[in-house]
C-alpha cells in the first residue's frame, strides 16, 4: 500500500510536471513569437531610418546642386556684364579715335587752307 501511495504521489507529481512543462512550452513559443515580431519591427524601423537617411542625403545633394546652379548663373551673369562693359569701353574708345582722327583731319585741312592763302603772300615759310 505504501508503494502504491508513493506511485500515485509520483504520478501526480509527474502529471503536474507535464502540465508545467506544457505551460512552459507554451510560454517559450509565445516568447519566440514575440521575439520574431520584435525582430520584424526592428528591421522595418531600421529600413525606415535607412530610407529617411537616403532621402535626407538626396535632398541635401539636390540643395547643393541648386545652390551650385545659382552660383554658376550669377557668375555667368557677371561674366556677361563684364563682357558687355568691355565691349562698351572698346566701342567708346573706337568712337573717340574716329572723332579724334576726324578733328585732326579737319585741322590739317584748315591748316592747309591757311597755308595756301599765306604762302603766295610770302607769310608762310
Amino acid at each position: 500500500a505504501a508503494v502504491e501511495r508513493d506511485l500515485q504521489a509520483s504520478q501526480r507529481r509527474c502529471a503536474g510536471s507535464e502540465e508545467e512543462l506544457a505551460a512552459a512550452t507554451r510560454r517559450v513559443a509565445s516568447l519566440e513569437e514575440a521575439t520574431a515580431a520584435l525582430r520584424e519591427e526592428l528591421c522595418a524601423e531600421r529600413e525606415g531610418r535607412r530610407a529617411a537617411a537616403e532621402a535626407a542625403k538626396a535632398a541635401a545633394e539636390a540643395e547643393r546642386r541648386r545652390r551650385a546652379r545659382l552660383r554658376l548663373r550669377r557668375l555667368l551673369g557677371r561674366h556677361v556684364d563684364l563682357c558687355r562693359a568691355e565691349g562698351a569701353v572698346r566701342s567708346a574708345r573706337a568712337q573717340a579715335r574716329r572723332s579724334l582722327r576726324r578733328q585732326v583731319a579737319q585741322q590739317l585741312t584748315a591748316m592747309g587752307s591757311v597755308a595756301a592763302v599765306l604762302a603766295p603772300a610770302g607769310l608762310c615759310k
